[in-house]
C-alpha cells in the first residue's frame, strides 16, 4: 500500500484532474442539516426540544458525487431529475456554486425534489426526515435524459453511475447509458444498489458495498478473503471488467482484472464521526484518479484513504487534494 501511495505526485495529479471530465447519473438529493442544543422536555409529548441556532443546505446522493468530483479539481456534469419544488431550486443553486454543469439536470412536476433532514444537538443525530417519491420515471423522462446524456457523452473520460433505488435508474436508463458509453469507449464506474443488478454488464468497476455484495451472490462475507471469493462471483455473474468491495471499517478489497489480482487494502484505524456519504467518496476518489490516467490499485488506495478521512467529520464533507496529500504522508 505504501508503494502504491509514493507512486502519486500530488502536484502532478492536480494538473492531471484539471483536464478530466466527468459525467455522473443518478438519484439527486438535498440534504438540510439543522445543529442545535437540547435543554428541556417538550410538554406536548415526552420528546427533545431542540433550539436551532444554525442551518446547512448540502447536495446528497449522486449530487454529492458531483461535489467531490469538483472538490478535487475534475469539471463535472450533472444528469438526473428534481422536483419543480423551492427545494430543487436550492440543489440547483449548489451545483451552479460548485461550477457543476447542469444540461443534464431535468425538472419533473408531479415528483419531489429528495430531500433528506436532519437535526443535531452536540454532535449526535437525533432525528431525520425522509421527503422523496420512489416510483420509476416515466418513458418520456427517461427519453429526455438519455438525450441529454448523448449531446454531452463525447466529452467525458469517464461515468458513473450512482444508485439509491430512487425511480430515476431504470432499466431503460442504465442499459441507455452503458451502451452509448461503450460506442464512444467510455469506462462507466457503478455504485449500485439492491435493484438492477444484473443490467450492469460490462461495466468498467462495479461498486457494492458487504452488504449489498452478499445479497447478490448469496453468501456471508466476514473477512477479507471472503470479500475476494465474492469479487470473483461477482466478476462472473454480471460480466463486468472490476469489482471493488467496501468492508467499511475493514477497508476493501479490489478485484483488479487487469492484473488478475485481488488486492485487500485495509482501514488505517481513524476515529469515526459519521459514516454519511462514504461510499459517494469512494466511487467519486477512485473514478477521477483513474480517469486521470492512474491504474486501478493506486486509485484504490486514494479512495480509501479519502473514505477514512470524510468520516473524521459529521455531516458529508467532500474530500480535497489537499487533505488526500496530507493522509497520504502520514504512511510515508
Amino acid at each position: 500500500m505504501i508503494d502504491l501511495i509514493r507512486e502519486i505526485d500530488f502536484q502532478e495529479a492536480q494538473e492531471r484532474l484539471k483536464s478530466v471530465h466527468i459525467g455522473v447519473i443518478g438519484d439527486l438529493m438535498l440534504d438540510v442539516y439543522h445543529q442545535g442544543h437540547v435543554t428541556r422536555i417538550s410538554p406536548e409529548a415526552p420528546v427533545p426540544v431542540v433550539d436551532v441556532n444554525s442551518s446547512e443546505l448540502k447536495p446528497g446522493g449522486a449530487a454529492n458525487v458531483c461535489r467531490n468530483l469538483v472538490s478535487l479539481g475534475t469539471q463535472c456534469s450533472v444528469f438526473g431529475t428534481t422536483g419543480s419544488d423551492e427545494n430543487g431550486k436550492k440543489l440547483e443553486s449548489l451545483f451552479s456554486s460548485d461550477n457543476i454543469r447542469i444540461n443534464g439536470l431535468i425538472q419533473v412536476k408531479d415528483r419531489p425534489t429528495t430531500t433528506k433532514i436532519r437535526v443535531f444537538s452536540h454532535g449526535q443525530q437525533l432525528l431525520r426526515l425522509d421527503f422523496e417519491g420512489r416510483s420509476l420515471i416515466d418513458r418520456e423522462t427517461e427519453q429526455r435524459l438519455l438525450g441529454c446524456f448523448e449531446k454531452d457523452v463525447k466529452t467525458f473520460n469517464a461515468v458513473i453511475i450512482q444508485d439509491y433505488n430512487k425511480g430515476l435508474l431504470t432499466p431503460g436508463v442504465i442499459r441507455g447509458v452503458l451502451k452509448t458509453c461503450h460506442k464512444h469507449h467510455i469506462p462507466v464506474f457503478v455504485d449500485p444498489k439492491f435493484e438492477n443488478y444484473m443490467e450492469y454488464k460490462r461495466a468498467y468497476l462495479f461498486k457494492p458495498n458487504r452488504k449489498e455484495a452478499a445479497e447478490l451472490i448469496r453468501m456471508k462475507i466476514e473477512t477479507a478473503d471472503d470479500a475476494c471469493l465474492a469479487a470473483e462471483k461477482i466478476k462472473d455473474r454480471i460480466h463486468v471488467e472490476h469489482v471493488l468491495i467496501t468492508l467499511g471499517e475493514e477497508g476493501m478489497v479490489l478485484l483488479d482484472n487487469d492484473r488478475d489480482h485481488c488486492l485487500k487494502i485495509p482501514t488505517r484505524a481513524r476515529k469515526i464521526h459519521d459514516v454519511t456519504g462514504a461510499g459517494d467518496t469512494v466511487i467519486s476518489t477512485v473514478t477521477a484518479f483513474s480517469a486521470s490516467g492512474y491504474s486501478l490499485p493506486v486509485s484504490t488506495v486514494l479512495a480509501n484513504l479519502a473514505a477514512g478521512k470524510v468520516c473524521e467529520e459529521v455531516g458529508i464533507i467532500p474530500i480535497t487534494l489537499d487533505s488526500l496529500n496530507e493522509i497520504s504522508q502520514d504512511f510515508l
